[in-house]
């Protein structure tokens, strides 16, 4: 009979983020009268409806809106009575991403298991706990996000796992950030199965390798092994899913007080379904001015998530996917390097002077990848396109925008539609550091019908965005234009909106925003003109 013998085990959970935009804050919700109003609203009279629509194209409030799905939390695991899984295996720790099973080097085994299984020394214990632990880190750097990895994994190199650059970020670890961006990431690990070598060192893993790693070790070079078989072995790992969540975070002019950390857990729990009312308002900073990622391992979700309302989706199919027990390789809290391993083989003649040339080179590797990153530098950033895009659904107007290539962060968070029913309608943006790109000024005018035409203001060409901002609701046809001109103005850096009462024009101008106006009488443009609903306006900032 298998003697087993348990061992704490340690888990480090580990989340870092940046992200990227130019985005607006949510508005109060408040209903339209006549003392929210502006007299440099360039409109007349009072709350009266001026439609200009027929009947068939009007789509109501009530008809607009549908339900959000909510999020789930739990687990539940099963007691693996064989071994057949992924301790024994090497890992690069440098190169490869955050722990996960895709980057473990199944396809050289280091470590013989039926030896140790013979030996007693294999344990697998399940772990029956119903919680799902998250933890948020924060980095200011490219540099900083690899060093929090290296700390969480306790590998004792000053940096690690620079794989989680393209895996979660989808930018090479040398890729340069500015001085106002963060990288930000959130775990959530839901924990089943915990495998284990029972009192597990060098030597006892030196004893039980296998042949062809032996063979490896006298004809390959330190380069060589460390590409075959890692820098590092597996020796105590946890199995279960995560669901991680990757924040290219851009503060901008616009950006709120909160506390960003603060926003990224709220954002966290918003997505697991346990959000608390502050929750849904923290969570607006860090969600409207980021470019956010999500990665998903183990239970049932086939893709990962591409946008807030698909990850609220996914965390519920994944939850219940891990507690069904699909489950994976999500984590490791004792790894041996390679150097040790080799250091105790005994039968190898040259084990010392080999062992020594794979921790000078994997030395050599921390050296230079870490002179690799960058410093962050303050780079201006223009707007460089704007796109409407529209939906019978929130998801699906967003969507469309995200077609054009409009990340997360980019897309400004309101409804330009709210409280008069149509489609829902927002607003979203590209960025560029390229002056002659940039955006210069923006407009916009009413009509009585809809149109496709460019026009020509001030005598500058302006080109239209041929969607009517009041779009299957009551009211004018709306359109904005744009011009790259030079002789319009400085490029344009940031967009913001007013709801209502939430942005004063007072405040904004003394913030050096402009007011997108009409062509007509150069007032600013209310964007739900004659439909009856809230006011909304476009402010826009030069650099």
């Amino acid at each position: 009979m298998k003697t087993y013998v348990s061992k704490t085990i340690s888990i480090v959970l580990v989340a870092l983020f940046i992200c990227f935009s130019f985005s607006a804050c949510t508005g109060t919700g408040e209903t339209k009268d006549d003392s929210t109003r502006s007299e440099n609203s360039g409109n007349e009279g009072g709350n009266s409806i001026e439609n200009d629509k027929n009947d068939e194209e009007i789509i109501t409030e009530d008809e607009k809106h549908g339900k959000v799905a909510e999020g789930m939390l739990g687990a539940a695991g099963d007691l693996v009575d064989k071994y057949s899984g992924y301790l024994g295996y090497g890992y690069n720790i440098l190169t490869a991403a955050y722990y996960n099973h895709k980057d473990i080097k199944t396809g050289h085994p280091i470590i013989d298991m039926d030896s140790l299984v013979k030996k007693n020394k294999i344990y697998v214990e399940n772990k029956s706990s119903q919680h799902v632990d998250s933890v948020t880190f924060v980095s200011s750097s490219a540099k900083e996000y690899s060093e929090h990895f290296a700390c969480a994994a306790n590998i004792n190199a000053k940096i690690g796992f620079t794989g989680s650059f393209e895996a979660s970020f989808k930018q090479n670890h040398t890729f340069q950030m500015n001085s106002n961006q963060k990288l930000i990431t959130t775990q959530a690990l839901l924990e089943t199965q915990n495998d284990y070598i029972i009192d597990v060192d060098a030597k006892l893993l030196a004893e039980n390798v296998t042949s062809t790693f032996k063979k490896a070790v006298t004809e390959k070079t330190a380069k060589e092994l460390i590409d075959l078989y890692g820098t590092h072995v597996l020796a105590n790992i946890t199995l279960g899913g995560r669901f991680d969540i990757h924040y290219f975070y851009t503060r901008t002019e616009t950006s709120e007080s909160t506390d960003i950390e603060v926003s990224a857990r709220a954002s966290y729990r918003s997505i697991s379904g346990s959000a608390s009312a502050k929750d849904e308002k923290d969570k607006t900073e860090i969600e409207t001015h980021s470019s956010l990622f999500f990665t998903t391992y183990g239970g049932s979700v086939t893709g990962n998530p591409t946008s807030v309302e698909a990850a609220i989706k996914s965390y519920k199919d994944w939850s219940t996917g891990v507690e069904n027990g699909k489950i994976t390789f999500i984590n490791a809290s004792e790894v041996i390097p390679l150097w040790d391993i080799v250091a105790n083989l005994e039968d190898v003649e040259n084990a010392a002077e080999k062992s020594a040339a794979i921790k000078q080179y994997f030395d050599a590797r921390v050296d230079q990848i870490s002179g690799e990153f960058k410093e962050s530098v303050n780079t201006p950033i223009y707007i460089s396109d704007v796109y409407v895009g529209y939906g019978k659904t929130e998801s699906e107007a967003k969507n469309m925008l995200r077609s054009k290539g409009v990340t997360e962060g980019h897309i400004v968070n309101l409804d330009l539609n709210t409280s008069v029913g149509g489609y829902w309608i927002y607003l979203g943006y590209k960025t560029t550091t390229d002056k002659a790109n940039a955006i210069t000024n923006l407009v916009a005018n009413y009509y009585s019908e809809s149109t496709s035409s460019n026009l020509t203001y001030n005598g500058i060409k302006y080109n239209i965005i041929p969607v009517d901002l009041n779009k299957g609701a009551k009211g004018k046809y709306i359109y904005l234009y744009y011009t790259r001109d030079q002789k319009a103005g400085n490029p344009i850096c940031a967009i913001q909106y007013q709801h209502n009462e939430k942005f004063q024009f007072e405040h904004v101008k003394a913030d050096g925003y402009n007011p997108v106006n009409t062509i007509l009488n150069d007032n600013a443009v209310d964007l739900n003109k004659g439909s009856g609903g809230d006011y909304i306006y476009l402010w826009f900032k030069r650099s």
